[in-house]
């Protein structure tokens, strides 16, 4: 249990009881009480991890922008279902209005849904074009279908 608890502190960087103060690892780098380039190896570590932090920051944005696609083509795809069920409740067979009906709201809801995905998605590109996309194609399909509970005469 002693050893789990030296390899332990040396993992962290601490000098255990065995070791001296100013110890150095096998790199050569040596704690605070070394007086080494503890300064300079930690401003060579920010600026690298700034870095790193950059380019992850560029490709989560780009994964998060290339994600938005399939559900901003769902939304599309929803819009001629929805005129379609908003034809046939309104002109089709009127023992099956009710089925055209539910087929346009689960359109709508569906694009809904999609558009939800497409806004989070690109939260951090507020001006992307696809925000007002999604907008104008959700206003589609709400122009075309009824609202709750009103019938078409």
């Amino acid at each position: 249990m002693l050893e789990q608890t030296r390899r332990r502190a040396g993992a962290s960087g601490a000098a255990g009881p065995s070791e001296p103060a100013g110890h150095s690892d096998a790199a050569g780098h040596s704690d605070a009480a070394g007086h080494s380039d503890a300064a300079g190896h930690s401003d060579a570590a920010g600026q690298s991890q700034a870095a790193g932090q950059s380019a992850t920051a560029g490709r989560l944005a780009a994964a998060l922008s290339d994600a938005a696609d399939v559900p901003l083509r769902m939304v599309e795809l929803s819009v001629p279902v929805a005129r379609l069920a908003a034809t046939l409740a309104a002109a089709g067979n009127p023992a099956l209005r009710g089925d055209a009906v539910a087929a346009g709201l689960l359109a709508q809801a569906s694009a809904r849904a999609a558009a939800e995905l497409v806004t989070i998605n690109l939260a951090g590109s507020p001006d992307d074009p696809r925000h007002a996309r999604v907008a104008a194609l959700l206003a589609a399909i709400a122009k075309v279908m009824p609202g709750p509970g009103v019938r078409a005469t």
